[in-house]
């Protein structure tokens, strides 16, 4: 039987916000226009939330050396969490989305939600410079990105 995501990301996130209000005097809400979301928009919400929350942490294993290259990051991901293989990873993914469009997203959350959305470095940089994680010279192709 599989799990329905929805109850399981909405307990986490209460106990979430009530240990981020009590040990750092933050609370963490739903902006305004999502109070009143029919549960079809607030699926789609979650699901956003979730996986821009998974390519921002994904950034700062690549920020804090903790993988050599996007490319180990991304197998990781999806050899060792169930990342939608056909997806490429999640720094892939934020290539095709565009890497500012996911700063900027994540941006937005940070001021709605709280600081855990705030954008990793790497991402900051990329999305100012205009580059992608992969320009595919890593792989041989030998486009600028």
């Amino acid at each position: 039987m599989p799990i329905d995501l929805t109850d399981v990301l909405t307990e986490f996130e209460a106990k979430h916000d009530h240990d981020m209000e009590r040990d750092h005097g933050l609370t963490a809400k739903a902006g305004p226009e999502h109070e009143h979301a029919d549960p079809s928009q607030l699926e789609t919400i979650l699901s956003k939330r979730c996986v821009l929350a998974l390519i921002n942490e994904t950034v700062k294993c690549l920020d804090e050396k903790v993988v050599e290259g996007p490319w180990m990051a991304d197998l990781a991901m999806v050899l060792g969490t169930g990342y939608a293989p056909f997806r490429g990873g999640p720094l892939k993914t934020a290539d095709e989305f565009g890497v500012k469009k996911i700063k900027d997203w994540l941006t937005e959350l940070e001021r709605e939600v709280g600081p855990r959305f705030k954008p990793a470095e790497g991402l900051v940089k990329r999305a100012s410079e205009g580059k992608k994680f992969y320009s595919g010279e890593e792989f041989g192709f030998g486009i600028e990105g």
